[in-house]
């Protein structure tokens, strides 16, 4: 294929990219797709921030902390949470996660029951299990009609 750009050439994209991150989103209204990126300064930094009394309890392991919130807004009142540790610094996972509204997602260590973060995802939207009650959706009609052969 004669493409000049090389916008179209294979490449392996890196396993690593050197920095803290972790995204989430929702497979479907009970299950989040979640993946990160911890390094050894990210996963240093949080470390350094719980309190001593977590610390003397067991070394900091790599985790998420998982919060339902029904709005997306920073410091939002969460309903649920939830701390999974997880085994490796660079991963993914599903989760079942059966609260619609918005997982707030964040990555960091875990001690003694006590979460600190290196990051946190933008907030995800999670769907409702089953549709708005009767009324409580409103549709909107278009003036535009389809005509034959024009849109």
């Amino acid at each position: 294929m004669n493409e000049p750009w090389g916008m179209l050439d294979e490449a392996e994209l890196p396993a690593r990219y050197g920095s803290d991150i972790v995204h989430a989103m929702a497979r479907d209204p009970g299950t989040l797709f979640i993946y990160w990126e911890l390094t050894e300064a990210g996963r240093g930094d949080a470390a350094a921030r719980l309190p001593a009394a977590a610390r003397a309890l067991g070394a900091p392991r790599p985790g998420l902390r998982l919060r339902a919130a029904s709005t997306p807004a920073p410091g939002a009142a969460t309903t649920h949470e939830l701390l999974l540790l997880i085994d490796d610094e660079l991963g993914q996972a599903y989760v079942d996660w059966p609260h619609p509204g918005w997982a707030q997602v964040e990555l960091g260590v875990i001690a003694g029951g006590v979460f600190a973060a290196a990051c946190a995802a933008p907030p995800a939207p999670v769907p409702p299990a089953m549709p708005a009650a009767s009324g409580a959706a409103r549709t909107a009609t278009s003036p535009w009609r389809r005509r034959e052969g024009q849109l």
